[in-house]
């Protein structure tokens, strides 16, 4: 579900004549009628008799998805690509049962056939618990309750929680409990500091 102040839908046709997705534009911003076009107008909305005043709003974009809600600045959707993109500075919420997990990121992708959610730069994760973790890029799946960081050679995904820390190419959080499990490639190992109590 997404609620936005201004939507601008671009219906298209298929071939048979049905209607097609076509591409959505959401922002901040208003719109309405004019009593008539503007003479001369050029721009397409301005020709139907609409004025468009489009603005720059953090959060003007709130999307549900699942348990998780998220905030963005603007979406993008096209029927091309399948993709709906929402563009930053962005920010999600999702209960879990350590606590609500929040985090940051510069972009998100929502395949809407798939639901597949990708989060595209600087992600970063916060539990409830005290873990942060983070990422440039992170698979997220509300239904599996997961999110796979994963890293580069130059850019490691890392967890860190009460002073332990892991870097590595890929870490697989697992969402409800707080839990992760991590990957090595041939590019990035695994490294970490941990805390280890001390015997009498």
């Amino acid at each position: 579900m997404i609620r936005v102040p201004l939507a601008i839908v671009t219906q298209r046709q298929n071939e048979d004549g049905s209607a097609a997705d076509g591409s959505i534009e959401a922002s901040g911003g208003r719109a309405r009628s004019l009593d008539e076009a503007p003479e001369g107008a050029t721009e397409r909305l301005a020709r139907c008799g609409l004025q468009v005043e489009r603005t720059e709003q953090s959060g003007a974009v709130q999307v549900t998805q699942g348990k998780t809600r998220l905030s963005g600045q603007t979406l993008q959707y096209d029927e091309e690509d399948g993709t709906a993109h929402i563009k930053g500075p962005v920010t999600f919420e999702r209960p879990t049962d350590d606590g609500p997990l929040t985090g940051t990121a510069d972009q998100i992708d929502i395949n809407v056939d798939t639901q597949a959610t990708t989060l595209v730069g600087n992600v970063t994760l916060r539990s409830g618990g005290g873990r942060v973790s983070q990422a440039a890029r992170v698979e997220y799946d509300d239904q599996a309750n997961t999110a796979r960081l994963l890293g580069t050679a130059s850019q490691p995904a890392t967890s860190e929680k009460a002073g332990e820390e892991i870097r590595a190419a890929e870490i697989l959080y697992l969402l409800d409990s707080g839990d992760v499990l991590v990957w090595r490639s041939d590019e990035v190992g695994i490294s970490g500091k941990f805390e280890v109590e001390e015997t009498p």
